[in-house]
């Protein structure tokens, strides 16, 4: 029941029915009607699922699950960036992501090198 998806979504989230509704522009009261049903209309769950940082397709799929939402897309989302929660999307799956962080940290190694070369370049020049 799609309406069970959206109360369970807003629980786990740090906002509050309110804060959902207000986002979605509907009336709390109509927020809780939702909850009873099995269905709504796409302009508020387009807004629900924006607030929740979730695709819209989660409430669709009657077997996803939160866990599976968060990391199932090619196109995941990092949440809650600094204090004005705003999100970015990182169009890379974990895979390329970790070979990605492991060739910075190979570059980072060969630069510290190159740095160590340097200071010591330096202080051999500025004995002379």
């Amino acid at each position: 029941m799609i309406g069970e998806k959206i109360k369970k979504a807003i629980s786990k989230s740090d906002y509050t029915p309110e804060q959902v509704a207000a986002h979605a522009e509907m009336s709390v009261t109509n927020l809780y009607k939702i909850y009873k049903r099995d269905s709504i209309e796409s302009r508020y769950l387009v807004k629900i699922a924006q607030i929740l940082e979730l695709p819209y397709s989660y409430f669709l799929d009657e077997d996803a699950d939160l866990s599976q939402s968060a990391s199932g897309s090619n196109i995941q989302q990092a949440t809650r960036v600094g204090q004005n929660h705003q999100s970015i999307n990182v169009g890379m799956s974990a895979a390329d992501c970790v070979q990605k962080l492991e060739a910075l940290q190979e570059k980072y190694a060969l630069l510290e090198k190159v740095v160590d070369e340097k200071e010591r370049t330096i202080k051999i020049l500025m004995k002379e």
